[in-house]
């Protein structure tokens, strides 16, 4: 790696810092006023004494604020920090399901945007990244894009975020609903429904068969107990989620139609 992408690195995790420590100030004063657990209970974190709860950031609330940490300005998105946020998101999910084999996809797309062959030394941000990478003309053909370029890893890591987005939602809409708080909110169910809506146009007929076969082993409901020390509050957290993934999503989108950079083709 470069000098310069390395200064950028030490860049980028001090941006990360600041921006996660000084967001979660707001948020922890929220979880004060609404959040008591007795020093006695028992956490699933063995890290955090069970007297420091209230100061504890929950995994959906760092995802939250790594994903607006990589926001740059009123359009732009900081690519070193959309990894963080990606890879961070990635590790979460394995919690959570057997969701292994598509966020190594995940993970790999990440690094395509990353380590994008085309990527001018000292370029940090997507559009910039983007744009070069059309200025040099590596994508050949209509409709398809070149498979090492940053464009392509982009375009299937928004694929992804706007899935885990929908599946949110779903969620989210259910438990609004007149029954909602009063029974478990469905997991398997709205990761099915999530799918077929957002990846399965995308997918050929062997990431399908791979994924129905996945869907057997996922839970029937959300273990939220893996994320927040109370429901309500894990709730809460994840309408902001919702909230942050679409606005990551929605200015990379935007680019990657601006500057006409489509991928008509499915994986396997």
């Amino acid at each position: 790696m470069s000098d310069g992408f390395m200064s950028l690195d030490v860049l980028a995790v001090g941006l990360l810092l600041a921006g996660v420590l000084s967001a979660s100030i707001a948020t922890i004063a929220r979880r004060r006023s609404k959040l008591t657990i007795s020093p006695s209970e028992t956490l699933d974190s063995p890290l955090l004494p069970a007297s420091d709860v209230e100061m504890w950031l929950s995994p959906v609330q760092h995802s939250v604020q790594l994903l607006r940490v990589a926001l740059v300005g009123d359009t732009d998105v900081a690519i070193e920090l959309l990894a963080v946020a990606g890879r961070d998101l990635c590790d979460m999910l394995e919690n959570l399901g057997p969701f292994t084999a598509i966020l190594d996809d995940v993970r790999d797309n990440l690094r395509k945007i990353q380590q994008s062959p085309f990527r001018p030394e000292g370029v940090d941000q997507l559009r910039a990244l983007l744009e070069a990478e059309c200025a040099q003309k590596v994508h050949r053909k209509p409709g398809r894009l070149h498979d090492k370029s940053a464009a392509t890893g982009l375009v299937w890591s928004c694929r992804f975020i706007r899935f885990w987005e929908q599946v949110c939602r779903l969620s989210l809409e259910h438990r609004a609903g007149d029954h909602g708080k009063e029974q478990a909110v469905p997991f398997r169910r709205f990761i099915e429904g999530a799918y077929v809506k957002v990846l399965l146009p995308h997918n050929g007929w062997i990431s399908e068969q791979s994924f129905r076969i996945a869907l057997n082993g996922i839970p029937q409901d959300w273990r939220w107990q893996k994320l927040s020390h109370t429901e309500d509050a894990f709730w809460e957290d994840c309408a902001e989620w919702v909230e942050a993934m679409h606005s990551v999503t929605a200015r990379a989108e935007a680019m990657l139609t601006e500057l006409n950079l489509k991928d008509e083709s499915k994986s396997i």
